[in-house]
């Protein structure tokens, strides 16, 4: 799989209110899923683990290579010693690995299986890592995945920053 690692900073305007008190993490992946129009979403989130991000040092882009990238970018800037303790923690801990349909605000129709549907591009993220950075912004961590049909498609690692106002 194409891994590749992006920040994104995100200004959402007029996206997130007072939704209902979510998680930090399902604030994110109902921006997510907000995003990804007419397609479908699989149900199950992808596994850190199985994609070999198992410890902070595999996730920092700085000593990743992805796809034969080399990044510039190195979360060690961001995180201190403590919130990289915590990231190692998420990292090594079991997470969800479904969807909560309660917690997901947007209509899309979800996928229920690894299959292909037939036209579509189907989406699958990674249970987000939220944490506080250096800078006091809050951050999302996640991998997303989109194919198209029956193709191997592409794999991406995405850092959000959160507007404390308007959310991811």
């Amino acid at each position: 799989m194409m891994l590749k690692a992006i920040l994104v900073s995100l200004l959402l305007l007029g996206f997130s209110d007072s939704r209902d008190n979510l998680s930090e993490e399902y604030d994110l992946i109902n921006y997510l899923v907000s995003e990804i129009d007419d397609n479908s979403l699989n149900a199950d989130f992808l596994d850190w683990k199985i994609l070999n991000y198992d410890s902070y040092e595999k996730l920092n882009p700085k000593n990743s290579n992805f796809a034969g990238e080399i990044l510039n970018f190195d979360f060690n800037e961001i995180f201190n010693t403590n919130q990289r303790k915590q990231i190692d923690s998420f990292l090594k801990s079991s997470q969800p690995s479904t969807l909560d349909l309660d917690l997901l605000k947007c209509g899309k129709k979800l996928k229920k299986n690894k299959d292909y549907v037939r036209g579509r591009t189907t989406y699958s993220f990674s249970y987000p890592i939220i944490s506080e950075g250096l800078d006091k912004i809050i951050y999302g961590i996640v991998i997303e995945s989109k194919s198209f049909e029956a193709d191997n498609g592409e794999t991406k690692l995405k850092v959000f920053q959160k507007n404390l106002i308007l959310g991811f």
